[in-house]
């Protein structure tokens, strides 16, 4: 199978959960992507207004600045970043 992803794409994964954001971010770079994470929404926004990124993977369930506030705040700094939004639960 011929691989057509973007190797240079800057991902910038958010959650909470530090062993999955860890998780996700080390499999993405092993993948040959460069990966950021960040462990909060707040996190997030301040990496966001540092760094350009082409893709965030967001939790949607996160304390403070949730993945659709973020959402919210990421469109509004750049509307060319794409946002994927996973959960894990509701809670």
């Amino acid at each position: 199978m011929k691989d057509t992803g973007r190797k240079d794409a800057k991902i910038l994964v958010v959650d909470d959960d530090v062993e999955l954001a860890d998780t996700l971010t080390d499999y993405l770079s092993e993948q040959g992507y460069s990966a950021t994470k960040a462990y909060s929404g707040n996190e997030a926004l301040n990496l966001l207004r540092e760094r350009d990124f082409h893709l965030v993977v967001t939790d949607l369930v996160m304390p403070e600045v949730d993945g659709m506030d973020l959402l919210k705040f990421i469109k509004e700094i750049d509307r060319k970043v794409s946002v994927v939004v996973i959960t894990g639960g509701t809670g």
